[in-house]
């Protein structure tokens, strides 16, 4: 659901915005290069929408960008069904020189992704 937010708010922004759009790049890694290699996060990120860059790697590099974001994920238990993935949810919107600027509301709807976006993005 956060990525649908995310990106149904960058489209609004998009719409609104096209020129300053072209200067934003939405990334999506993922926290579970087990499973999600750069295929399988491709054809999630490319559900979204064309825009969306997803990003897969060794485990030890899906660390560190962990780390790096402050985020948090955790394996769950195995069921039938396979496990799930415990994690934080954060989208942040960076600078050109890659410093945080704001951590996007996913929490709340696409239209908030998308007032943040405008306020910042200039």
């Amino acid at each position: 659901m956060d990525v649908q937010i995310l990106m149904k708010g960058f489209g609004e922004f998009e719409k609104v915005n096209p020129e300053l759009a072209k200067q934003v790049q939405p990334i999506f890694i993922t926290i579970d290069p087990e499973r999600d290699t750069p295929e399988v996060v491709g054809e999630f990120a490319a559900a979204f929408s064309p825009r969306l860059l997803g990003l897969s790697g060794s485990p030890e590099a899906i660390a560190a960008a962990s780390k790096a974001f402050a985020a948090y994920s955790a394996k769950g238990t195995e069921g039938a069904g396979g496990y799930l993935m415990d994690h934080s949810r954060i989208a942040y919107l960076m600078d050109r020189r890659g410093k945080p600027v704001v951590m996007l509301p996913i929490d709340k709807d696409y239209k908030a992704v998308a007032a943040e976006l405008v306020k910042w993005v200039r």
